[in-house]
This record gives structure tokens, sequence and C-alpha cells, in this order.
């Protein structure tokens, strides 16, 4: 599979504390970064809640994030010019754990192996 999702809440039944944790892997792509961002605005309007969805959620005291990437790869290109970069992952983890009303966010990140590719157009 291209994207594996993996979402699991729970409440302690003793504490009535709420937990909840998101787990998304990616294996084998390619994608292309370019200058036009328009993607972003139809993304945006995709996970936009209906009006009154959240209206009566219970907050969750802590919320679990964790994000892996296997055998990635990222081409980026600048519409001016005709060179490009190249970033390839063979394995890449980030992780973070969000608690309640805490400010604090500590992330954690670990990269098996990344390649960085450079490519000038000389003609």
């Amino acid at each position: 599979p291209l994207v594996k999702l993996r979402f699991a809440s729970s409440t302690d039944a003793s504490t009535g504390a709420k937990e909840a944790r998101i787990k998304a892997t990616l294996y084998g792509f390619t994608y292309t970064l370019s200058s036009d961002f328009a993607w972003t605005l139809d993304l945006a309007a995709f996970v936009k809640n209906p009006p009154g969805t959240f209206e009566v959620v219970v907050p969750t005291e802590r919320t679990r994030i964790n994000v892996k990437i296997v055998d990635g790869s990222v081409h980026i290109v600048s519409p001016p010019h005709r060179g490009a970069i190249a970033l390839a992952l063979t394995e890449m983890e980030l992780a973070t754990e969000l608690l309640g009303d805490s400010p604090d966010v500590a992330l954690s990140l670990s990269v098996g192996e990344l390649a960085v590719l450079a490519i000038d157009d000389v003609t």
C-alpha cells in the first residue's frame, strides 16, 4: 500500500482521561514539489469540517502522532530554472506527543538514510 493510516482513541475508565493515537506510514512514493501550491486550497476545502461537527467533542488529554516514510522521494523543481533537487529517504520517522493544555511540543525525528541529489542544466 502507498498509505497506511491508523487511528485509535481510548478512555481510561478510572480517570476518564482520553487518549488518541494517530499513525501514518507512507511507502514507496515520489512527489514532485513545484512553486504551484494551488492544490493546498483543494486540500483545505476537503478537510474542513461542516459547521457544528465538533461542538460537543470531549477534549483529548493526550494525543500521540507518528508519521513514518519508507522508500520515499521528493523531486523539487523551480520553473524558471531547469535544474532540480531530489531527496531520497530510505526510512524516516517523526513522532510527537501533545498533552492537554501544555504549551510545550517535543518532536522526535529519526532518519535512517537520506540522499540529496542536485542537477544544474548548464546548456
